[in-house]
């Protein structure tokens, strides 16, 4: 339901909080969201100066999760929004395996537990590194910088092999140099080229919530969001 508050009784803004391991990795999600989700007068905010790590967490997951809680909680009190949902982006430094299914189900399942009787939670476990899904979007690297371009066949390979996606970004996009930091700028561009195609009715444009190239990690992504309440 969704909660009215001033003496006006405006409708709250839903609000969608961002928590992860680094800002460029935030960034990238602030952008990348509101493609996925639809909502009007959406707001996404990054908890910024945070690095939440919960990959290696083990007795301190619930507790490092209970402290997003409450982040989340105090960013919707200073937005003066309603808390619709929590983002967690958390970096699998390795290709999909049996480790990565098992990381997936722990962090989800606390996520469940501290935020379901609240709002959504949806975890962005990126194999491996956020590179690993920017890969899956090829198109898009020649309109960041006209030097880059990513080889014909790569929406053919399953992305989610690669062991380390940045080194392998890296090594192809080399004028100018990729770096992390290029990340926001790739998914930002990524959401602008899918509107350019949705507004001009562009036959297999570009849509984001379901890519041509394949990263499991993505596509569990991208499910967890279609599970949302957003009505």
């Amino acid at each position: 339901m969704v909660k009215r508050g001033g003496k006006n009784d405006r409708v709250q803004q839903p609000l969608i909080v961002v928590a992860g391991e680094g800002d460029h990795d935030r960034e990238v999600l602030r952008h990348l969201l509101p493609a996925l989700l639809p909502v009007p007068r959406l707001l996404v905010e990054p908890i910024r100066g945070d690095k939440t790590d919960l990959s290696k967490a083990d007795q301190q997951l619930s507790p490092r999760v209970d402290k997003l809680r409450r982040l989340a909680q105090a960013m919707a009190v200073r937005k003066r929004a309603q808390l619709m949902g929590i983002v967690v982006h958390v970096d699998f430094d390795a290709a999909i395996d049996e480790r990565y299914h098992a990381t997936r189900k722990r962090i989800s399942d606390e996520l469940t537990r501290a935020f379901s009787s609240q709002c959504d939670s949806a975890l962005a476990l990126a194999v491996s590194e956020m590179e690993g899904w920017l890969m899956l979007f090829p198109e898009v690297f020649p309109r960041v910088n006209k030097g880059w371009r990513l080889p014909d066949n790569i929406g053919h390979k399953d992305l989610g092999m690669i062991g380390d996606a940045k080194k392998h970004l890296k090594g192809i996009l080399k004028q100018p140099a990729y770096s992390e930091s290029h990340a926001p700028d790739v998914m930002k561009k990524a959401v602008a080229v899918m509107r350019e195609h949705q507004q001009t009715g562009k036959k297999d444009g570009l849509d984001l919530a379901s890519p041509r190239g394949r990263n499991q990690s993505y596509t569990d992504f991208v499910r967890d969001l279609t599970a949302w309440k957003t009505s």
